[in-house]
């Protein structure tokens, strides 16, 4: 995992208040892994996609927060 990885992991182990283990964050390399990770940590069964959107969204919002393109400035 990569220093951006581990920020957006660490932002939402905060916004979703969950502790995501380091063996399975270092399985997500996706937005659907993220999201999957999460729904497990918030017990919401997989067929749920109305939740399951929301945390997509979520996710999404958090990715669009994250100024990377001054950071390498």
């Amino acid at each position: 995992m990569g220093l951006d990885s581990v920020e957006l992991l660490v932002t939402w182990e905060k916004y979703f208040n969950i502790q995501i283990p380091d063996v399975e964050a270092e399985k997500i390399s996706t937005v659907q892994d993220a999201v999957d990770s999460v729904s497990r940590h918030l017990n919401i069964i997989s067929n749920d996609t109305s939740l399951q959107d929301d945390i997509f969204n979520r996710i999404q919002a958090a990715l669009a927060n994250i100024d990377l393109k001054n950071k390498y400035s």
